[in-house]
C-alpha cells in the first residue's frame, strides 16, 4: 500500500511537467511504477561525465542540480536545473557515455523513470519523443529517437499556413478552356452560365497560351467598348505561372506572392507546355486558408496613403502571429513576411517619388533627368527576414551624373529619401533598434560612391567601423535596374578577394554579442554568472547567427546567398567537417526567429524582449539547446585559423 501510495504521488508530479503532460494516466502510473525514489546531499554526483548511461534517467522533485563539463581546460558550469527538469538522457539519447557531469548543489529529491519504459512509449506518443530530441543537439539525427519523433504533431498547432491544398477534382470541375479564335462575346456568354474567375486559352494539344481574367476584360472594356467582339487571343495575357499539382496550399500561396500573380496554371509536372489540369485563384485559396494574402499583396502595392497603409500593416501582423506553429514554419512566414514587405517598401518609394515630382511640377521645376537606379533594401529587409513589424531600411544606387549635375541628383535622391522618412513616420513604424553610428552609414549614393564606400570598409575595416557596416552586405533590390546591383556586388567580391585581412576582422567581430548560458527559476543567467527576468533574443541569440552566417557567405566570395538559412547551407557544403555546427545553427535560427518574431509582433512597440517565467519547459528546453549551438558556432567562427579562403 505504501508503494502504491508513493507511485501515484511521483505520477501527479510528473504529469505537472512535459514530456509526462501528453501521457495517459495508466501509461504514467506505469512509468512512476519502474524507478524509486532517491534522496542526495549537497555537493554529490548524481553521475560523472564519460561514464556508461544508466538504464534509467532522473526527474529533479526538490533541489538544485548543476551540470559541468570537464574540459581539459578545467571544469565550467554547463547549465543549472531544478524542480521538473530531466537529468542523465544520455541514455536515452543513445550515447555511449555521459556527456557532462552532473552534482546537487543543495539537497535534493530525485524520481529515476526506467529508460526503456518510456522509450516504449514513443509509438503512441510522439510529443514525448519530440520533447526528449530538444535535449539533444538540435542538428542530431538520433536513429530511434528521430524515427519516433518524425511522426510527432507540431507542439504548437496547426495555423493557417498548414491547409491543404485544392483537391484535383475541385480545380478540374472548376476548369473552363477556350481556344485562341473564340470570340470573347461568345466566351462572355459562356461565362454566364459558367462561373470562373479566369479562363484558360489553350492550344490544340490542351496546353496554355495564355489566361483571361477581369483584369483583361476591364481592360478592355476600357481601352474599346467595342472590344467584345474580338478573339481570345487577343485579350489574354501571356503572363502566366504554372505550378505542379497536389501541393500544399502554402506551396501555391508562395509561388503567386513571389511572382505577385493572382491565379496559376495547374499542369501534369508544372511545366508550360503540358496540359491544362486547372486553374487556381487566390480566391480559391482564400477559402482554404481563412484569408487572402495575396489581396493584401496587392493592396499594400497599390497603398499610397498613411491611413491606407496603417490599415493593411496591421492587418499584415495579425496573419503573420496567426501563421507561425512550431519553428519548422519559419521559411514559410518569412517568405510571407518579406512579399508583404517588399510590396509595402515599394509602395512607399513610389509613393515619395510621386510627391517629389509634384512638388517639382507645382514649383515649375522638373526633377532631374538622370540616369537609372535601383531601389534597394537592406538589414533584415535585405535578407528577407523582416517578420517582426520594423521600419524597412531603404536606400538607392545610381548612376553616376553628368560632370557638373552630381550635386543636382544627389539633393533630388536626398528629398525622396527625406519623403520616404516621413512616410514611414506617419505609418507608425519605429526606426531599426540599431547604435547611432549604424544610422548615420548613407544609404542613398552612386555608383561610384557606394564602390569607393565598401572599398574603403574592406580595405580599412577598423578605421571604418566596419561593425556599423555589416548590415549593408546584407542587400536584396525592391525594383529599378537590377544590374546595377550586379555591378557593386562584383566590386565588393573583387575588394574581398585584394584584401584577405578583413573576414577575420569581420569574424571576431561576431562575439560582440553571446547567448546566455541557461535559464533559472524563471532568470536569465548569463556565463559569467549575472542574472536578469528579461531577455533580449534579437539581441542575444538572433544577431549572432546572423553575424556568424554573413562571415560565411563573405569568406566564400559570393553574395548569393541573402538568408541567414542558405548562407548557413552554404557554409556547410563549403566546409563538410563542420556541416552538424551549421545544421544545428539553423535549427537554433528557427527557434530563436520563431520566439523573437512572436515577442515582436505581440507587443504594441514591437520590442523581442522574453520573460523567461513566462516560457513552458518545452520552449525553455529549446533555447537552451539553441544556446548552446550558438555558442558552438560563435567558437567555431572566432578561430583566426578558420579563415583560409576555401577552394
Amino acid at each position: 500500500m505504501k508503494t502504491s501510495l508513493i507511485r501515484y504521488r511521483v505520477a501527479d508530479f510528473l504529469r505537472e511537467s512535459p514530456p509526462f503532460d501528453a501521457i495517459a494516466p495508466d501509461d504514467l502510473l506505469a512509468l512512476a511504477a519502474s524507478g524509486k525514489v532517491s534522496f542526495h546531499e549537497s555537493d554529490e554526483f548524481i553521475f560523472r561525465q564519460g561514464l556508461a548511461p544508466k538504464p534509467c534517467f532522473w526527474v529533479i522533485q526538490q533541489g538544485t542540480v548543476q551540470v559541468i563539463d570537464d574540459a581539459p581546460a578545467g571544469p565550467h558550469l554547463h547549465d543549472l536545473l531544478g524542480a521538473g527538469d530531466l537529468l542523465g538522457l544520455d541514455g536515452l539519447l543513445e550515447r555511449a557515455a555521459y556527456a557532462w557531469s552532473a552534482q546537487t548543489t543543495s539537497d535534493v529529491i530525485l524520481y529515476s523513470i526506467d529508460a526503456a519504459a518510456l522509450k516504449a512509449l514513443w509509438g503512441r506518443y510522439p510529443s514525448v519523443a519530440t520533447y526528449l530530441a530538444s535535449h539533444a543537439s538540435l542538428g542530431a539525427q538520433q536513429a530511434g529517437l528521430a524515427m519516433a519523433a518524425s511522426a510527432a504533431v507540431p507542439l504548437y498547432g496547426d495555423s493557417w499556413l498548414d491547409a491543404a491544398g485544392p483537391p484535383a477534382d475541385y480545380l478540374a470541375a472548376r476548369l473552363q478552356l477556350a481556344e485562341p479564335a473564340q470570340p470573347l462575346v461568345a466566351l462572355l456568354r459562356e461565362t454566364r452560365q459558367r462561373p470562373a474567375t479566369a479562363i484558360a486559352v489553350v492550344d490544340d494539344a490542351g496546353a496554355a497560351l495564355g489566361i483571361v481574367t477581369d483584369a483583361e476584360l476591364r481592360a478592355r472594356w476600357i481601352a474599346d467598348a467595342d472590344g467584345v467582339t474580338d478573339s481570345c487571343a487577343a485579350v489574354m495575357t501571356t503572363r502566366f505561372v504554372t505550378a505542379a499539382p497536389a501541393q500544399a496550399a502554402h506551396c501555391y500561396l508562395a509561388q503567386m506572392m513571389a511572382q505577385r500573380v493572382s491565379h496559376l496554371v495547374i499542369t501534369p509536372d508544372g511545366a508550360p507546355s503540358a496540359p491544362v489540369q486547372g486553374l487556381l485563384s487566390a480566391a480559391d485559396l482564400s477559402l482554404l486558408l481563412g484569408c487572402n494574402p495575396v489581396l493584401l499583396q496587392h493592396e499594400l502595392l497599390d497603398a499610397r496613403t498613411p491611413a491606407a497603409w496603417r490599415l493593411l500593416l496591421r492587418q499584415a501582423r495579425a496573419l503573420k502571429v496567426a501563421a507561425w506553429s512550431d519553428a519548422q514554419a519559419h521559411e514559410r512566414v518569412a517568405a510571407l513576411s518579406s512579399a508583404w514587405d517588399r510590396a509595402f517598401a515599394e509602395s512607399i518609394v513610389q509613393a515619395a517619388l510621386a510627391q517629389v515630382s509634384a512638388e517639382a511640377l507645382s514649383a515649375e521645376a522638373a526633377a532631374p533627368d538622370f540616369t537609372a537606379c535601383c531601389w534597394l533594401l537592406f538589414g533584415a529587409a535585405g535578407r528577407g527576414e523582416d517578420t517582426d513589424p520594423a521600419r524597412p531600411e531603404i536606400g538607392v544606387i545610381y548612376c553616376d551624373p553628368a560632370p557638373g549635375r552630381h550635386a543636382e541628383v544627389a539633393a533630388h535622391f536626398r528629398h525622396v529619401e527625406e519623403r520616404i522618412a516621413q512616410l514611414l513616420d506617419a505609418c507608425g513604424l519605429e526606426p531599426p533598434r540599431l547604435s547611432v553610428r549604424e544610422l548615420a552609414v548613407p544609404r542613398c549614393q552612386s555608383q561610384s560612391q557606394w564602390k569607393a564606400f565598401f572599398d574603403g570598409v574592406i580595405a580599412q575595416p577598423v578605421e571604418n567601423d566596419v561593425h556599423a557596416a555589416r548590415r549593408l552586405f546584407d542587400v536584396q533590390v525592391l525594383f529599378g535596374d537590377a544590374s546595377l546591383a550586379s555591378a557593386l556586388a562584383s566590386d565588393i567580391a573583387q575588394a574581398m578577394a585584394g584584401h584577405p585581412h578583413f573576414i577575420p576582422i569581420l569574424a571576431n567581430d561576431t562575439l560582440d554579442h553571446l547567448p546566455p548560458m541557461t535559464f533559472f527559476q524563471g532568470l536569465v543567467i548569463e556565463s559569467d554568472g549575472a542574472q536578469t527576468d528579461t531577455l533580449d533574443l534579437a539581441v542575444t541569440a538572433l544577431v549572432p547567427i546572423v553575424d556568424a552566417a554573413r562571415v560565411y557567405a563573405l569568406v566564400t566570395g559570393s553574395l548569393q546567398a541573402k538568408t541567414t538559412l542558405e548562407r548557413l547551407d552554404l557554409a556547410a557544403r563549403v566546409l563538410p567537417d563542420e556541416a552538424e555546427v551549421f545544421r544545428e545553427a539553423a535549427a537554433a535560427f528557427r527557434i530563436v526567429s520563431r520566439h523573437t518574431t512572436l515577442a515582436a509582433l505581440k507587443h504594441p512597440h514591437g520590442s523581442p524582449v522574453l520573460v523567461p517565467g513566462q516560457l513552458g519547459k518545452r520552449d525553455q528546453r529549446l533555447l537552451k539547446t539553441s544556446f548552446q549551438s550558438i555558442q558552438t558556432l560563435l567558437e567555431l567562427t572566432s578561430r583566426p585559423s578558420r579563415w583560409t579562403r576555401p577552394h
